[in-house]
């Protein structure tokens, strides 16, 4: 869940620009009107080679009855899963945060967020991993290759929910893992785009939010 966390780091990062005003929007997905089974009609997943997105129901959600999960117990895959909102930020300035779970004790099961894709190739990924080395890092990927923009290694327990946000102001993302700044880095190549979920494991996704800036 967002905290005062969020107020102080959005205060801070505001003050250093003299272009960027008050929240305008708000859209919160909880997945809870939605049957197992069955996918969010506003959304669309990408490419078929990755495991496969489907709400199902959980005494584990955040928000309970539901999450939005992908992937089968106990595999991962080098193929992601993309699960994109059918709309566009435009070239507005936006939030983006996710709670997830990453429901396998397997190494190489990865979770992340995407935002400005154009299509299942080209996107901005902030991925996080709960073991190992650099495992978070937020890229830039053209036409399927990653370019690290700005890489840390904070280990978490997977056993427990944790939260991803992202602050995406112009062409500057500050990245976040639990309230706590992570990642910075800015990149111009992509302006507008779809946003959504990405991931290369088993994992459930829950409460994902969007507010805009002006």
């Amino acid at each position: 869940m967002l905290g005062p966390w969020f107020l102080t780091l959005i205060v801070s990062l505001l003050s250093t620009s003299t272009c960027f005003a008050d929240f305008t929007e708000q859209h919160v997905w909880t997945f809870d009107d939605v049957p197992p089974g069955k996918l969010p009609p506003d959304f669309s997943e990408l490419g078929n080679r990755g495991p496969h997105w489907a709400v199902i129901g959980t005494e584990k959600a955040v928000s309970r009855p539901n999450v939005l999960a992908t992937g089968k117990p106990y595999r991962a895959t080098r193929h992601p899963a993309i699960m994109l909102v059918n709309q566009r930020t435009g070239e507005d300035d936006f939030e983006l945060a996710v709670s997830f779970l990453t429901a396998t004790n397997k190494a190489g099961a990865t979770s992340g967020l995407i935002w400005r894709a154009q299509d299942e190739r080209n996107y901005y990924l902030f991925q996080v991993s709960p073991l190992g080395q650099n495992n978070l890092a937020l890229y830039q990927v053209v036409n399927g290759v990653r370019n690290q923009l700005d890489v840390a290694t904070r280990p978490f327990d997977q056993s427990e929910w944790h939260t991803l946000w992202v602050v995406v102001l112009g062409d500057r993302f500050v990245a976040t893992l639990d309230g706590r700044p992570v990642l910075d880095a800015r990149d111009p190549e992509f302006r507008n785009g779809r946003f959504g979920l990405w991931s290369s494991g088993f994992t459930y996704f829950d409460n994902l939010n969007l507010k805009r800036l002006k």
